[in-house]
């Protein structure tokens, strides 16, 4: 079972939303359990009102075998008491359709729960919301007997279930915790962009993994996607390889990286393909990274005297406790962005002095308090400065958020032993590949070494004093 949600704005578009919950086409069949659009509406109004951000909350309830109206049922209750709104306020709505590839179940709930209560005076509380939604499915799956799915925080659902003193399901999902953290083939936003193009991302990556297997190299992989309306080109990253859908009379629809389409390794991927295009180039040992200067200081004249005694200032002079929760609340939601994570807790940035991220390219670039760079380009992680504990304590992080499994490890002896310590204690495999060889000088002839050791026993010859 997987259960994802979004956090609505006040500002969205309320006919795009009733359109695709109440009279989605792409549905077999739509059944309203609970509520009206002109619910929705109350919500999206009661919250404007209020001056608020956030105006619906958006549950999605997709179980991976079939599943009852009463257990869903059970599932929106627990839902609405971990999350802290009233069941009856929500609107719930079935929707049937067959997944691609006929896996798993063809029935899935939309459940809409408002995010401000205006009797209650209260924001739906969104802490760690992702976590916890885990916590209710793993809980479900188990309860319902069906087979469970390793999610992104199965050790902190673990725990959690633990400090609740459900000790079975705790000892289930921590045997969970130790495979690999799953990963996504592609973004939700994805999907709604190639959706919006008559691009049904979902079927064409079954397309793509079939044209995969069915192809003997790297040419013969691009002629059966061609032939399937689908083109391959290299990316602006080193060894990325992105698939389009080709649409008449407009521009292609970005399918995403292949592979992470095909849900395998990059630098295989990439070898197979090395007989199509233009060999990408070879990833650098070790390269020295200068951030990019985003600020652009326009000059300004100096402002009167009368200017500022008509204006009036209000500051707001902040704790430095305050200050430093802020700056770190910044830095946590740029690294989310950046990585594609959601929500971080403002504790990941203790270590970190500022982050600058360049969104064409994808690159972070990370900045610690002791002066260490590390520019993390999505298929490599470079360090740039002096490799300290600190520095080798976020690299692993950035591993980790970046979800890698494996990874090779580059550059002087100390820093390959230090960080391959650091990386196989988190559970990630380290590759070492070999050292590059010193190349020694050539010995001079032996008959050199017989003269230089004939100079050497003549005695020393000393002048008149």
């Amino acid at each position: 079972m997987i259960i994802q949600s979004s956090r609505l704005r006040t500002t969205l578009d309320l006919k795009k939303l009733v359109w695709h919950v109440f009279q989605g086409p792409a549905n077999e069949d739509i059944l309203t359990l609970m509520g009206t659009p002109d619910d929705l509406a109350a919500m999206r109004d009661d919250a404007a009102a209020a001056g608020k951000k956030f105006a619906i909350r958006h549950f999605k309830i997709a179980p991976g075998m079939a599943t009852t109206i009463q257990q869903a049922a059970e599932v929106m209750k627990n839902l609405a008491g971990e999350f802290g709104f009233a069941a009856e306020r929500a609107v719930v709505i079935q929707h049937k359709k067959q997944k691609a590839g006929r896996q798993g179940y063809d029935t899935h709930w939309h459940v809409l729960a408002p995010e401000w209560d205006p009797v209650r005076r209260r924001v739906l509380d969104s802490h760690w919301m992702r976590p916890r939604q885990e916590k209710i499915a793993r809980h479900a799956e188990l309860a319902f007997g069906h087979a469970v799915v390793v999610g992104r925080w199965n050790a902190a659902v673990a725990r959690t279930l633990a400090q609740e003193g459900k000790t079975a399901d705790a000892a289930e999902i921590e045997k969970l915790a130790a495979r690999p953290r799953p990963g996504a083939a592609y973004s939700s936003r994805r999907h709604q962009t190639a959706a919006r193009g008559d691009v049904d991302i979902a079927q064409a990556r079954l397309a793509v993994a079939a044209a995969w297997v069915r192809s003997d190299n790297g040419a013969d992989f691009e002629r059966t996607l061609a032939e399937i309306g689908l083109s391959l080109r290299a990316g602006d990253k080193d060894g990325i390889w992105l698939v389009e859908a080709a649409r008449q009379g407009q521009e292609p629809v970005m399918m995403g990286a292949l592979h992470r389409l095909l849900r395998q390794r990059k630098n295989l991927v990439a070898a197979r393909l090395r007989q199509t295009a233009a060999t990408p180039p070879i990833i650098p040992r070790r390269s020295v990274i200068e951030p990019p200067r985003r600020t652009i200081r326009v000059p300004q004249e100096p402002k009167s005297a009368a200017f500022w005694s008509r204006a009036r200032i209000i500051r707001i002079v902040l704790p430095e406790a305050d200050r430093e929760m802020r700056r770190r609340r910044w830095i946590a939601w740029c690294l989310s962005q950046a990585y594609d994570t959601g929500w971080l807790p403002p504790t990941v940035a203790a270590r970190i002095e500022r982050v600058q991220w360049d969104e064409k390219t994808d690159a972070v670039f990370i900045t610690l308090k002791t002066g260490t760079v590390l520019a993390d380009r999505g298929d490599r992680i470079d360090v740039v400065g002096d490799a300290d504990d600190i520095a080798i304590a976020e690299l692993v992080a950035c591993v980790q958020r970046r979800g890698w499994t494996q990874v090779e490890v580059y550059g002087d002896e100390a820093f390959r032993r230090d960080a391959t310590r650091a990386l196989r204690e988190a559970g990630i495999a380290v590759d070492l590949p070999p050292m590059p060889k010193v190349e020694m000088l050539p010995l001079p002839p032996r008959s050199d070494i017989a003269e230089e050791m004939k100079a050497r026993e003549q005695p020393i010859q000393r002048g008149p004093r």
